[in-house]
């Protein structure tokens, strides 16, 4: 908290929460507001995975009216959250330096624009049993929360099974198997 990092991050084409698949355009028809991209970044100090709040309120409310295994605390089910079991992200790698993206409200997320070639992130409780969650998380990235893009961080559990290089002088992130 209150480092002055930069984020390395992509605009994810789709995501897949427990084989329900999620993309910025569905998202904009199911909660009735303007679109917001889906952008990951990534957190090599984090073990699993995290939702900024929105993501993580909306994706809730969605699991559970498909009644996709949900989990209650309490009978009047006012306390019923569903515990992700997997999650898939589609993304297209940029090539080019001119796939910068600069995310509004915060200049410190700078996310690779989908150009090129495809690449699939996952993970799994079955794949990385101790190292998977998902996870609610806070955070004053923003200046506008409802325009924000849905923000999904991702830890070892999906960085494991690939390679993160990162090019400092130019900025640029990419993946290897």
């Amino acid at each position: 908290y209150g480092d002055f990092v930069d984020h390395y991050a992509v605009v994810v084409d789709e995501v897949t929460f427990d084989g329900v698949l999620v993309t910025a355009q569905s998202l904009k028809k199911f909660t009735g507001t303007a679109e917001r991209p889906i952008v990951a970044v990534f957190d090599t100090g984090l073990t699993g995975g995290l939702l900024i709040r929105d993501f993580w309120d909306v994706m809730q409310r969605k699991m559970i009216e498909i009644n996709k295994n949900p989990i209650t605390d309490t009978e009047d089910k006012s306390d019923t959250i569903h515990c992700f079991q997997s999650v898939s992200l589609s993304i297209k790698q940029s090539t080019t330096p001119q796939g910068s993206l600069h995310i509004e409200g915060n200049p410190q997320v700078t996310a690779t624009s989908s150009s090129t070639s495809a690449c699939e992130i996952a993970s799994s409780l079955e794949i990385s049993p101790h190292l998977f969650y998902i996870d609610p998380i806070d955070l004053d990235w923003f200046d506008d929360d409802h325009s924000a893009p849905y923000v999904i961080i991702l830890g070892q559990a999906f960085l494991s099974r690939h390679n993160l290089n990162v090019d400092m002088i130019k900025r640029r992130a990419s993946f290897s198997e």
